[in-house]
């Protein structure tokens, strides 16, 4: 099936940059993105993971090299959890 979007320049160049950031053309992008949309229930949503992992690399470029890094305790759920316990 095809379909033609008339997308915001805002949408289309985010949608271009994801494309590009993964190596595939935008209409791969889209095609994940309306499939995740349909997935079904306890199927794990690709695109979730992948804007995840986004985040992840976001979040840890803005911390960057110079944080001090965590114990193995300190990330475990008795170590996330003590004060709920």
């Amino acid at each position: 099936m095809s379909i033609l979007l008339n997308l915001d320049p805002d949408v289309e160049e985010r949608l271009v940059a994801e494309a590009h950031r993964q190596g595939v053309g935008p209409e791969a992008i889209a095609e994940q993105i309306i499939a995740s949309s349909f997935s079904s229930p306890g199927r794990p949503n690709s695109v979730a993971l992948q804007e995840w992992d986004r985040l992840a690399d976001e979040l840890a470029d803005l911390v960057g090299p110079e944080a001090p890094p965590r114990t193995a305790y300190a990330v475990s759920r008795p170590g996330i959890y003590a004060d709920h316990d």
